[in-house]
């Protein structure tokens, strides 16, 4: 459009002479004294805010069963997603890459079958039957979801069919039910109710998060402190919301027996007539726009020779919004990685705050949390001040500011990953092809060793009593350059190490008590490895050397799990070791430690060694016992920490003997997460503001701007744009090359800020559309032959709204409640 102004939505019934309807905009509503002489007008300023007027009285009881269904349904729909991408890692074995491919695309889904289900509310079922029959589908995805979980848990090889077929019934039966509870809404309000319909939106907000709130809290908790089929209890985690969706259902039920709905049935598949009312009117107009040019003031208008001037009014309307949703995307894009990227972040933090303890999915709270917040300081506080202050913001100003608010969240986020990578841990393998290798060598001696690599100058190892990490690595290094060598020992700092060329290599090692030995070992390329030293009794009573070569675990752990690994020099003759760990929430028992050969292969010597396992962190207490014993040899006190690699190694304190005891000690390896996942919150706090700028303004505007018989078509359609910001995300992760998490955070604050900015130039553009736009007056004009519309007919019928500036902070002619009726 060339300027701001009346937009010409009812040129059709200005050639039937009457002249549009008054409508009743807010400003007028709470200036009573501008519009004392109209009676009708007096009459619903009494029934609206009568000073006897209740609560009861203004707000029908329907609305009360609505709240309470989309309170269950919601707190489905968020438990259920909060424990989604760590279930696709940790359960289903997927990479992050892949994890948030799956996770995006399920988003998408939920966010387009919104427009199948417009199309049965809109066209043949109603809002009422489409919720309720579609929520029956919702519900059986829901109970797949939590059934095949349980053999997933247990499965060696975790497949993905009964998963996906699952996640595409919840989003045949969320998305189809989407459009329609908010309109559904709406629809138990009389058309006058402007402000009651507004604090209806709000409170249907609030409503949301309230259910995402106790999901977002309780959800990981029964995932993580329930033990089930020898893991995390994810189906549990999964059956919870599902139940809470056959109360949502109940709910919903009950509202229709009791205090009966309003409610209206289809109208006709209004969906299919507006897609092919635009195909028919771009075929008139290739085919006849030399015989009717000049006719028509719009081109959807050359469809009315087939189609009837109400569906051709109507969609005129939603075309001049569906404009304003192009950009949208964007800010859904960065909005829904709340449930992806930053849970992923959230693991790779430290969630220990004192006595409590913060599960990466839990940061999620922080958004419903804030929102609960927010709604009512933005409600009761903010926009009134605004308005006093003679400063209102329009539906798209207020949304404009929720754009920019994303971007700046998302540039926290990218800053505090950066802060993040600081204490990651960098694998001999990060450079492809850089003929890396690594190796870590523990001391579980009795006095200190010197270890010698070829010709490279001796290095001391302290023994085991000196300090808690007695390790050191060697690296050897073909390629690559020293600044990355620095970086990789960073996270080491008290390690010593030396280069050396490719190759074998040739290791002695060598005490104050004990002979030297001398052994060749080949390590292989990216890989990492434990030289464990340790001295045994040979049968003359002297002390010996020998070691063994076992994996390393250079990398941190996915989800705030800790990598663990029990190694033991005690020396029992045949059989295996078992450990035991208790805390207060977890148990892991009958831990196997195998016997494995020694270098040197001395009959007196005796390693076992347990796998890489990967359990929670926390206090545990650990009991060494035999197989056929349950006598703990050794009880001893264990803390580890989300992202840490821990080597702990019991050794007696007599070599060869037991006779004084056992004694522990504990090497990490892999520093623990630094950064406190409560560094998170700013980041959390800036995209809520976002939402509620965004969000529900953008509810509210596609229910005031729509006509009466799409309104939840363009509900599908705001919906759609979520959809839209999820495909963004999965060609970024699917056709862009991985990076670092924290430059992907800083493209898309950037994009962001660029769809902001273009975003403020649309919306000083765009004219808002009132009721009499989509009104017509004469109804038996519509098969009368149309005669050309002069697009300005309508501009001294009506104000035009003061010019604004780019983030409309001046006063404002339209208010977001001005075209707020049905």
């Amino acid at each position: 459009m060339g300027r701001k102004g009346k937009a010409d939505f009812s040129a059709q019934a200005d050639i039937a002479g009457d002249p549009p309807p008054k409508y009743i905009s807010e400003d007028e509503y709470k200036d009573k004294d501008s519009v004392s002489d109209l009676s009708s007008v007096a009459e619903v300023i009494e029934d609206m805010e009568g000073e006897k007027a209740s609560c009861s009285e203004r707000y029908p009881k329907q609305i009360y069963f609505i709240l309470g269904m989309e309170f269950c349904e919601r707190y489905c729909y968020y438990g259920m997603k909060a424990i989604l991408i760590l279930y696709f890692t940790e359960v289903l074995l997927m990479s992050d890459n892949d994890a948030t491919t799956l996770y995006h695309t399920f988003a998408m889904l939920c966010y387009l079958t919104p427009i199948g289900g417009a199309m049965l509310s809109d066209g043949f079922w109603g809002k009422y039957k489409t919720i309720f029959r579609l929520a029956w589908v919702y519900l059986l995805g829901c109970v797949l979801l939590s059934l095949s979980s349980i053999q997933q848990v247990q499965a060696e090889e975790p497949t993905l069919g009964g998963c996906v077929f699952s996640l595409l019934l919840i989003a045949i039966g969320t998305g189809g039910i989407k459009p329609c509870v908010a309109a559904f809404g709406g629809d138990q309000f009389r058309p006058d109710q402007v402000l009651e319909i507004q604090t209806f939106f709000l409170i249907y907000y609030f409503a949301i998060n309230c259910g995402s709130l106790l999901s977002t809290f309780l959800t990981p908790i029964l995932r993580e402190d329930v033990q089930c089929f020898g893991g995390d209890c994810y189906p549990l985690a999964f059956g919870v919301p599902a139940a809470l969706l056959l109360v949502a259902i109940i709910i919903f039920v009950c509202g229709r027996y009791t205090v009966g709905y309003i409610i209206h049935p289809g109208t006709g598949n209004v969906v299919w007539e507006f897609c092919k009312a635009i195909g028919h009117a771009g075929v008139n107009k290739v085919k006849y726009r030399k015989e009717w040019k000049g006719k028509y003031s719009h081109w959807i208008e050359w469809a009315s020779d087939t189609y009837p001037r109400q569906l051709i009014l109507d969609t005129k309307c939603v075309l001049h919004i569906l404009i304003m949703y192009i950009p949208l995307p964007m800010f859904w894009a960065l909005f829904d990685q709340q449930g992806s990227r930053w849970t992923l972040q959230a693991t790779q933090m430290n969630g220990n705050f004192g006595n409590i303890s913060m599960k990466p999915d839990q940061m999620q709270i922080m958004n419903p949390l804030f929102i609960l917040l927010l709604i009512p300081i933005f409600d009761n506080c903010i926009y009134p001040l605004l308005r006093k202050c003679g400063i209102r913001c329009t539906y798209l100003q207020r949304m404009c500011w929720g754009m920019f608010f994303a971007g700046f969240a998302f540039y926290c986020a990218g800053l505090l990953q950066i802060k993040v990578n600081e204490t990651n841990v960098v694998t001999p393998c990060i450079i492809e092809e850089s003929g890396q290798t690594g190796m870590i060598v523990f001391n579980a001696a009795s006095s200190n060793i010197s270890v010698k690599q070829g010709d490279n100058e001796v290095f001391e190892v302290p023994t085991r009593m000196v300090s808690i990490l007695q390790s050191v690595r060697i690296i050897r290094n073909s390629e690559r350059k020293k600044k990355h060598n620095e970086t990789y020992y960073a996270a080491n700092s008290n390690s010593d190490h030396i280069e050396t060329t490719p190759g074998i290599f040739q290791i002695s090692v060598s005490s104050d008590t004990s002979d030297q030995i001398d052994f060749s070992i080949d390590l292989v390329d990216c890989s990492s490895n434990r030289l464990i030293v340790a001295d045994f009794e040979d049968a003359d009573g002297a002390l010996i050397l020998d070691a063994i070569l076992v994996p390393d675990k250079y990398e941190k752990p996915d989800n705030g799990m800790v990598f663990a690994s029990y190694v033991f020099t005690l020396v029992l003759g045949d059989g295996d070791l078992l450990v035991d760990l208790d805390s207060e929430d977890y148990d892991y028992h009958d831990i196997n430690a195998t016997l494995t050969p020694t270098l040197m292969n001395y009959p007196e010597s005796e390693f076992r060694v347990t796998t890489w396992l990967e359990i929670e962190p926390g206090s545990y207490t650990a009991c060494v016992h035999e197989v056929d014993s349950e006598e703990c040899k050794s009880a001893e006190g264990l803390d580890i920490y989300n992202g840490g690699a821990y080597t702990t190694i019991w050794h007696p304190i007599t070599p060869g003997t037991e006779e004084n005891g056992v004694i522990m000690d504990e090497h990490e390896t892999v520093p623990a997460n630094a950064v406190p996942m409560l560094w998170q919150i700013p980041q959390y706090l800036l995209i809520t503001t976002g939402e509620v700028m965004f969000s529900i303004t953008g509810l509210e505007f596609s229910y005031a701007q729509a006509p009466a018989s799409m309104k939840s078509t363009l509900q599908a359609f705001w919906l759609l744009t979520v959809a839209g910001g999820n495909l963004l995300v999965i060609i970024q992760t699917s056709v862009v090359s991985p990076r670092s998490m924290h430059v992907d955070f800083f493209i898309f604050a950037t994009l962001m800020m660029i769809v902001a900015v273009i975003y403020v130039g649309m919306s000083y553009w765009y004219t808002y559309i009132e009721p009499s736009d989509y009104i017509l007056e004469d109804e038996e004009e519509d098969d009368e032959k149309k005669e050309p519309i002069d697009g300005d007919d309508r501009s001294s019928n009506s104000s035009l709204p003061e010019k604004e500036n780019s983030l409309g902070m001046t006063n404002m002619a339209m208010d977001k409640s001005d075209s707020d009726s049905d």
